[in-house]
Parts: structure tokens; sequence; C-alpha cells
């Protein structure tokens, strides 16, 4: 699977993970998006999280902390019915003083 880089960012900004995988063109990839451990995908909620299948933005800007709490690990799962494979992503948040990862 093809993966974007981890990413730091300052409070209050956008970070934007990126994985594609390929397969055979007779079958369909569904990606899903995971935060930390969880086991239940991320849901688009159009305010701070917002999807496009091989895309993942997390959007902190309207974060009472910043996005700290949203730093952390991702992860993306591309399943097309027969296989699956994930990558991981770390998301580091910068406000100042601190890094939170």
């Amino acid at each position: 699977m093809n993966r974007s880089d981890d990413v730091t960012i300052s409070g209050y900004e956008t970070a934007t993970f990126y994985c594609m995988a390929v397969s055979d063109d007779s079958t369909v990839i569904k990606y899903s998006w995971y935060f930390g451990h969880s086991s239940q995908p991320l849901v688009v909620d159009n305010r701070s999280h917002h999807f496009g299948d091989t895309r993942l933005s997390v959007d902190t800007q309207f974060d009472d902390d910043g996005g700290a709490g949203r730093a952390g690990m991702y992860r993306c799962v591309a399943d097309n019915g027969y296989s699956s494979d994930a990558a991981d992503f770390q998301l580091t948040v910068t406000n100042g003083r601190f890094i939170v990862t």
C-alpha cells in the first residue's frame, strides 16, 4: 500500500493523510480510517474529519485545545472483500511550547 508521510502541524491547522491500494479491476476497494486503537471507524462529521476514500483530513481549527486531542496514530485500512492491507500514520501537534504525539 502506498501512503503519505507522518504529519506535524501547529495547533488549529489541518492535517491530511493519503493511502492507496491497488487491486484487480473487478474488485472495489473500500477504505476505512481509524484513530488510536479504536476498532470503530472514524465517521464523517464535516467539521473535523473529511474523507475522500484514499484521503483523510483532520481539521483542528475548531478544537479548544488546538488539536492536541487529535494527535496520535491514525490507520487506513483498504479491503477488497478478499484481502486487506493497513497503513499507520502519526499526527503530531505543536502548540508553541509543547509537542503532542
